[in-house]
């Protein structure tokens, strides 16, 4: 009996041992397949490359949408320089491939920003992306009830939209409506702020029912 169970235990991890690597092969397989469907697709939203996706390799939306997250640079959909920063909320930040002039959101000339704004419109001309940040950088409503500002009045420049003044740092840092996407991150890190994982669709959805 005791040579049969361990003859049994041997099976069944070499049995283990296979599907993890038939699982393996299909991650790699689906990966490379998702990869081609963004190259091939440049320029679409994200949310339309998650139905292609997920269409294309038979999957629910929500793995073709992790699988996406998984293999998707920015870089690969599109050069960084095309967007320039359009608005941010809390710890979500809105960059826009239209001319900053163009662009505009929900209440984006209503001051102040903070309780009116919502975020940017999309369209077909133009894309939007949004990415999580840390930093301890401070927005205009910093120590503020409310602050003097509109949206349009940070994206004219009046004030930055991330300032350390007030902070006790080494090198002082603002960063401005328009900036690029490297600008930002360039911007951020002075002082020890990071990009986190882009957002995801239920955390935009939140912004919107704000």
């Amino acid at each position: 009996m005791k040579d049969v169970l361990m003859r049994m235990e041997a099976i069944r991890s070499q049995l283990d041992s296979m599907c993890y690597t038939i699982q393996k092969r299909m991650d790699d397989q689906d990966q490379h397949q998702a990869r081609q469907i963004i190259q091939d697709n440049l320029g679409m939203p994200k949310i339309q490359l998650i139905t292609k996706i997920a269409g294309a390799l038979y999957l629910s939306k929500f793995a073709a949408e992790t699988l996406l997250n998984n293999c998707f640079t920015l870089a690969e959909k599109r050069d960084l320089s095309d967007f320039k920063l359009c608005y941010i909320s809390d710890d979500l930040v809105f960059f826009t491939t239209q001319d900053l002039g163009n662009q505009t959101g929900d209440d984006w000339g209503n001051r102040p920003y903070e309780h009116n704004a919502g975020i940017p419109y999309s369209g077909d001309s133009w894309e939007i992306l949004y990415v999580r940040f840390k930093t301890c950088m401070k927005e205009p409503r910093h120590r503020a009830i409310n602050s003097h500002y509109s949206v349009d009045d940070i994206n004219n420049q009046q004030v930055p939209w991330l300032t350390t003044t007030g902070l006790y740092v080494h090198e002082p840092v603002n960063i401005y409506a328009g900036a690029s996407i490297r600008e930002f991150v360039e911007g951020v890190e002075k002082v020890d702020g990071c990009i986190l994982l882009p957002a995801t669709y239920e955390q935009l959805e939140e912004k919107k029912n704000d």
